[in-house]
């Protein structure tokens, strides 16, 4: 389905809106589908590498190891992925590091996200990409929702021990990214690419 939005003074060309494999009725429109697979693998890869960081540094220090880690590791593998014109991040609605952000379009796709998770639509299928036509060069924008499982409960749940709990106020004095239930939108993978 593609459509043009206007969101503030930006003129977006949406390629597909919550919806895995959306098939596109006008022909003559870009093909996109190989930028989402590689927005799509990037992700793969970063989840990847995040999760065995993570599982190691729980193993060797416990939690509020995963923490530290989670700080000065995750945004390293995050730059491993931003190569080749993508930049990859992670972000939500309640951030941990406000240096992530939503911007005013990942803000409003969080938004969506919530409401289609909250109208039944699996968290799998809840993604979202346009075009950006606003720049001098055309830009590719790629999100996908990120479920919470349950490992992410210790640090990100209702019920935090103590010295988690203590461990984020150091680490994470703005921390906006606790309460979470089994289920929930965490936030999304949020991709970009500048186009020929």
């Amino acid at each position: 389905m593609t459509t043009f939005l206007k969101i503030g003074s930006a003129s977006l060309l949406v390629m597909l809106s919550c919806q895995a494999n959306a098939a596109d009725p006008n022909p003559s429109s870009p093909d996109y589908s190989q930028l989402e697979q590689q927005a799509a693998q990037r992700i793969t890869a970063f989840s990847d590498a995040l999760k065995l960081q993570l599982q190691l540094a729980i193993k060797q220090g416990g939690l509020t190891n995963a923490i530290e880690v989670c700080k000065s590791v995750a945004p390293n593998i995050s730059q491993e992925y931003s190569t080749e014109g993508w930049l990859l991040k992670r972000t939500s609605l309640r951030v941990r590091n406000p240096i992530n952000a939503a911007d005013t379009w990942e803000t409003s796709v969080l938004e969506q996200f919530n409401g289609s998770h909250d109208s039944g639509k699996g968290i799998d299928t809840l993604r979202a990409s346009l075009v950006d036509l606003q720049s001098s060069k055309p830009i590719y924008r790629y999100m996908r929702a990120i479920p919470i499982q349950p490992v992410c409960l210790s640090c990100h749940g209702e019920n935090i021990s103590g010295e988690v709990t203590e461990q984020l106020a150091q680490q994470y004095p703005q921390d906006r990214a606790t309460g979470f239930k089994l289920g929930d939108i965490r936030g999304a993978f949020s991709l970009t690419k500048a186009l020929d």
